[in-house]
């Protein structure tokens, strides 16, 4: 009876069963080894070269290809189920169909089992088939693993393989045995459920061991055995697929195998580390092999939530060094990587310096004087279409849109504009056709949270800005900045930035005007907007009118170009009018489903304050018009009319109102609201620094901006 069950995984391998299977026949005593082909639904011809020719030899048939793991499995199994078939064995050993044999291959292993009990687990001396001096890639003379489990063995490190000088040959403790030829007990293999079949191919044999380490097995080499491996036989060394099935198994079977306090650190480690692998790769070309990562570690998160954890019954210790800082181009990579997110990380630092304010508590709008932003209107006067933002080409800064300001220019003309300003991001735009227009406005920020602001009267670019801008001390900061060279601001879109909430609505204040809806993006189906950030800043005491544009980039799409639009009632299109009649609130904005040119359009006919009641006429009908007071409350509704007026309660700090058309069309009026001092409710900035926390936070930075400058020239140094 035969001490070792010798299983041979075959798969479309006939010609090397032609080639391996006689030298293993006459190597392997019959005392010591049977040897049992396993087939994996084989096409070509295998099984009848076996029948033929080695009549002798056992095989399991199975009825498809089930990749590694799922034929020894399977095989294993089938050799259990049927001791009178296949008899009853201590050890099983499995051996890739590429392999020969040496003479006494076998004694030497089962001898080694035999002498020690604490070795669960062997494999031989690895030889290059091709060149018989050299270690081979697979195995070599035993497996180790790094710190962040790399698997390499003694005599092959990435792709730098030894020659094999006696320098290995004592048998040696290892942390993996080769699955080329893997000799272990057939009680533990049934103890630890074989090979885990999710692995299909590649690391199921390092898995394995590290499951029998965990209970408390050894593993050795043993290099008085050896064998000579192709290589590649079954997929090619430089095979995409295999390239994904070594990365997503190393992942699989360190979920599988490390202890919790530190899975999750390394793990995350090696997924960064795999990342610069793959900008390795594909800085060198090998595009296939990049996408072999990315579909790696996609299919790693999908597999990992079924994973079963292998029992910690024995503490098996973090190994140490690393061999991927080997590889001098992936750890110039890595270096890269490293240094380039420091550098940043840095510039986000400077960029992040800000005084930390102390606000003041929101105040409604109180008293017993009422602000009529139209105090200044002018009946014969007739209200002018205008767009303050929108964007064009420019010889030079970031070009947004497609033309030149003259071709946007004409485009809004030709539907009865009056009107145009261009505010590009950080470049200062010359009106095309009317020097009195010289608003000189330009939109402030290239933050990432599109915290933007449109600065009027500027001579001059205001460069800086807070690129992460998280604390509302930060925008207020940023905006202070950018106030400084233009004679008033706008902040634009709150709706499409990040980071506005309520609280920052209360907080922030120095801007006059308000883009309540930029219409860049529709967002309620074209019924109109609450806007809902203007009415945060009017309920908490920060006065600023409501004006309306485009937010333009493209004047040639209908469905961008007029969607939004101010009414200005000044006298003339000069910039000393034009300003005035913008910092009073002389003029009402207007949404519209689509661009519709101004003749077409309803208007504001007259608007005025008597006394205490806001009387109100517009040129045709609205379906209904809302009066909206503290927190965007409705406070009323008048239907089916073209004029009305509302009495403001002493109780209540701002009205404002907004008509609504059968086709979506909605005026908007600027807010009445109550005062007790000075000219207007607009209060100016109303923060002050709060200088312990400024000098914290920015301690804190200039700390961050060292370290990482330190990081880095030591990076530079190795």
């Amino acid at each position: 009876m035969s001490k070792t069950a010798v299983v041979i995984l075959n798969w479309n391998g006939k010609d090397f069963l032609e080639k391996f299977l006689p030298p293993l026949v006459q190597r392997t005593p019959e005392e010591l080894g049977s040897i049992i082909v396993a087939d994996n639904g084989s096409t070509d011809g295998s099984l009848a070269l076996l029948e033929e020719q080695y009549p002798t030899i056992r095989t399991i048939r199975l009825d498809k290809n089930y990749g590694f793991t799922g034929g020894y499995n399977r095989a294993f199994e089938a050799i259990a189920s049927a001791p009178q078939s296949y008899g009853t064995f201590d050890y099983y050993l499995l051996l890739n169909s590429d392999v020969e044999v040496a003479d006494g291959w076998l004694e030497a292993l089962s001898t080694f089992m035999d002498s020690h009990p604490e070795a669960g687990i062997c494999s031989p001396e690895v030889l290059s088939y091709d060149r018989p001096e050299y270690f081979e890639h697979a195995g070599a003379c035993g497996g180790m693993i790094d710190r962040f489990y790399f698997p390499y063995c003694r005599g092959r490190i990435l792709s730098k393989v030894e020659k094999d000088q006696g320098q290995y040959d004592s048998p040696a403790e290892v942390f993996w045995a080769s699955g080329t030829s893997f000799m272990i007990r057939a009680e533990l293999w049934h103890r630890l459920g074989g090979l885990d079949e999710s692995f299909f191919a590649h690391m199921e044999e390092i898995d394995l061991c590290w499951r029998a380490k965990l209970s408390g097995e050894q593993v050795w080499v043993v290099p008085s055995a050896r064998i000579y491996h192709v290589g590649g036989g079954t997929l090619p060394n430089n095979s995409p697929r295999k390239l994904y099935l070594n990365f997503r198994n190393n992942l699989l079977m360190m979920e599988k195998n490390l202890p919790d306090s530190s899975r999750r650190r390394i793990i995350f480690t090696r997924m960064c580390i795999d990342g610069a692998a793959a900008i390795a790769y594909l800085l060198m070309g090998k595009v296939e092999y990049f996408r072999s990562v990315i579909r790696a570690h996609r299919d790693f998160k999908r597999m990992r939530r079924n994973i079963v954890r292998t029992p910690q019954t024995v503490a098996v210790p973090r190994p140490k060094g690393s061999v991927f800082l080997m590889n001098r181009g992936l750890r110039t990579v890595l270096l890269g990587i490293k240094v380039f997110f420091a550098m940043l990380v840095t510039i986000l630092c400077i960029f992040s310096i800000s005084p930390i304010y102390r606000w003041e508590e929101p105040r409604p709008f109180s008293g017993d004087k009422i602000y009529n932003p139209y105090s200044g209107s002018d009946s014969t006067t007739v209200w002018k279409r205008a767009t303050f933002h929108t964007h064009t080409k420019v010889d030079k800064g970031i070009n947004e849109c497609p033309y030149y300001p003259d071709v946007v220019y004409d485009d809004y003309m030709a539907l009865g504009y009056e009107i145009v300003a261009f505010t590009n991001h950080n470049a200062l735009t010359r009106h095309p056709y009317d020097d009195r227009l010289d608003l000189y406005g330009y939109e402030h920020g290239y933050n990432l949270f599109k915290l933007h602001n449109n600065i009027f009267g500027a001579s001059k670019v205001q460069r800086y800005d807070i690129l992460l801008p998280l604390f509302d001390s930060q925008k207020q900061f940023k905006m202070n900045l950018a106030a400084k060279h233009g004679d008033f601001m706008v902040l634009n879109h709150p709706d499409r930035t990040l980071g506005i909430s309520a609280r920052t609505m209360e907080r922030l204040s120095g801007y006059r005007l308000i883009e309540g809806d930029s219409g860049f993006q529709e967002r309620d189906g074209g019924e109109g907007t609450h806007l809902k950030h203007w009415d945060e800043a009017l309920s908490a005491g920060r006065y600023a009118h409501n004006v309306l544009s485009d937010d333009n980039h493209d004047s040639k799409n209908p469905a961008r170009i007029a969607r939004r639009s101010t009414w200005i009632n000044t006298p003339s299109a000069e910039y000393p009018d034009v300003k005035g009649a913008l910092l009073r609130g002389n003029f009402y904005s207007m949404r519209t489903p689509q661009g519709i040119p101004t003749d077409s359009l309803p208007r504001i006919s007259n608007i005025a304050l008597e006394g205490d009641t806001i009387v109100f006429a517009l040129t045709a009908p609205a379906r209904r018009i809302e009066i909206i007071s503290q927190g965007g409350e409705v406070k009323g509704t008048l239907s089916d009319c073209a004029q009305g007026q509302y009495i403001m309660q002493p109780d209540e700090p701002y009205i404002r109102l907004a008509a609504h058309y059968p086709d979506g069309t909605v005026i908007y009026t600027n807010a009445f609201a109550r005062y007790s001092e000075g000219d207007s409710p607009y209060a100016p900035l109303s923060h002050e620094i709060n200088w312990p926390l400024t000098i914290l936070f920015n301690a804190a930075l200039l700390l961050i901006i060292v370290l990482l400058g330190a990081l880095c020239r030591k990076s530079l140094k190795k």
